[in-house]
């Protein structure tokens, strides 16, 4: 069935120009943009009147389990809320984990984001997944991983682990799903893991063609705590430094 979309406010990225447009879409594809499309009595007409028509976003970096644990712990520095959230996720069931990731992904899905770029834990893998797949969101996921204790909570595995799992998640997700799915690999950030950890991870992603994702500046302890450890101005200095950082 081909579906035409009347009478949009349709954005020109090239000027940012906005011009009312129709917008006709046959299998999930656009075939036509046009001042006027003509309506057929087999499309399925969708009225945009005082609608603005832009392509889907992306959210680049997302922890969809979190969503039940939204705020009730938003007072907490980051240092206190991780202890609190590790220890959150970690009576989770896989009901209430798949529960979690299926309504991040429903609202994401629900404000236009086509798009998420997940970091994930090992725990109820399957469940996110399947939560993935249900939801029908296209999504980039990695493993989270982190070799220094930055907390009594933080889960510690071996660089050769980190490997090892990053390689099983590849195999087993990225291109399925109809090509909805891609992995990634996703160390926790600075001052969570090491030099040598996170250079074997980029190597295994360059080598892939994957995204690396972690993350930066999460607060000013942590800053302070890269600035001892290192000797680098922070975290974006180790990263560059260490040669993660790239075009």
């Amino acid at each position: 069935m081909k579906t035409l979309i009347r009478n949009c406010d349709f954005v020109d990225f090239s000027d940012m120009s906005v011009h009312r447009k129709d917008i006709l879409i046959d299998n999930d594809k656009i075939e036509t943009i046009n001042d006027h499309i003509e309506p057929q009595s087999s499309y399925q007409i969708v009225e945009a009147n005082g609608m603005l028509c832009l392509p889907a976003f992306v959210d680049a970096h997302t922890h969809l389990v979190q969503t039940f644990l939204k705020g009730p712990m938003d007072d907490y520095n980051i240092t206190e809320w991780l202890v609190r959230m590790f220890r959150g996720e970690a009576v989770m069931t896989d009901d209430e984990w798949y529960y979690s990731v299926l309504a991040g992904c429903l609202q994401s899905l629900r404000f236009g984001t086509t798009t998420v770029n997940e970091m994930i834990g090992i725990d109820h893998l399957d469940a996110t997944v399947q939560a993935y797949k249900d939801a029908g969101i296209r999504v980039t996921f990695g493993l989270s991983s982190t070799d220094i204790p930055e907390n009594e909570e933080t889960p510690i595995i071996s660089i050769d682990e980190a490997l090892r799992r990053a390689e099983d998640v590849y195999h087993k997700y990225h291109g399925k799903n109809g090509g909805l799915f891609r992995t990634s690999v996703a160390p926790a950030g600075l001052p969570a893991w090491s030099g040598n950890l996170m250079k074997a991870l980029k190597n295994f992603a360059n080598e892939r063609g994957l995204v690396f994702h972690t993350h930066l500046a999460e607060g000013k302890k942590e800053t302070q705590d890269v600035r001892n450890m290192t000797g680098f101005g922070g975290e974006a200095e180790a990263l560059y430094r260490y040669g993660i950082l790239d075009e």
